[in-house]
């Protein structure tokens, strides 16, 4: 049975308890924490103190009857871009993020590609490619599986590109998410067949150009959405990716409430609470 999760970015802008809190007030009950810079768990704090910040979440997941099913892990370096120099930092966050999830009780880490900045495709296939072949390396002897997430701005959100990465990695999986396909305006029918490599998959509704919008504004279909994600027979966990400071704030609406309508969807379709 498909679980429904909820990232805490749904309170992004205040401490991670009050996101829990608001997670399990919507009587969800399993969570995707934010480990990114800008929000809840810092990247740099993994590199010598993830001991301690794997039992402080662990401790506020407890206190609101919340379980973990992936982490979504930013780095210090943008890994699509950054030097052969930077890159063994990026691996000491990503050796304390193992740490975080297995005190976490996860196997799932989400991990962004990073924006391609001015560089050439060919080379910034190349050069991700051998970053993560080096991450999963790691990932593999802590028992944790590497999810790419398909990111707007960045490689992956091409399919062809992250059938590349697929098979240029092995061991890699993928966070499947929707809402940065409706934003790079590309067809979601054309990327279904990546559903068949997702470890974990991210929802919300999104517009051309914002991979984040209303639930009746957006551009996704939600309900044929979860229709194709049960017919590919995914078994993980769908998490409602609602981020308060993305557009909720800014554009004066609740986020909250967006990740209750969508909850229902989820609900009606079958899935578990």
């Amino acid at each position: 049975m498909i679980k429904i999760a909820c990232s805490t970015g749904i309170r992004s802008t205040e401490p991670l308890a009050a996101a829990c809190a608001k997670i399990a007030g919507l009587g969800i009950r399993y969570v995707d924490p934010l480990a990114m810079e800008q929000w809840h768990i810092k990247p740099p704090r993994l590199i010598d103190h993830a001991a301690q910040e794997a039992q402080l979440a662990r401790e506020v997941f407890d206190r609101h009857g919340l379980t973990c099913v992936a982490i979504n892990l930013g780095f210090v370096h943008n890994l699509s871009t950054c030097t052969d120099e930077q890159q063994p930092t990026n691996l000491r966050v990503l050796q304390g993020a193992c740490l975080l999830a297995q005190t976490l009780g996860t196997t799932i880490l989400t991990v962004s590609p990073g924006g391609m900045g001015n560089e050439g495709h060919d080379f910034v296939l190349d050069r991700l490619s051998a970053h993560l072949n080096e991450a999963l390396v790691l990932a593999a002897d802590k028992g944790v599986t590497l999810a790419l997430e398909t990111h707007a701005g960045a490689i992956a959100v091409h399919p062809a590109a992250a059938r590349e990465l697929l098979a240029r990695c092995p061991g890699l999986k993928l966070t499947y998410d929707p809402s940065h396909y409706i934003a790079e305006e590309i067809p979601v029918a054309q990327t279904l067949n990546l559903l068949a490599h997702a470890a974990h998959i991210h929802l919300r509704n999104a517009r051309v150009g914002h991979f984040q919008e209303r639930m009746d504004r957006g551009g996704l279909d939600m309900g044929w959405m979860v229709d194709q994600i049960l017919a590919s027979g995914y078994e993980g966990a769908i998490s409602i990716e609602y981020i308060q400071d993305c557009g909720g704030i800014q554009e004066g609406y609740e986020v909250c409430e967006e990740a209750e309508t969508l909850k229902q969807i989820l609900l009606a379709k079958g899935l578990e609470l």
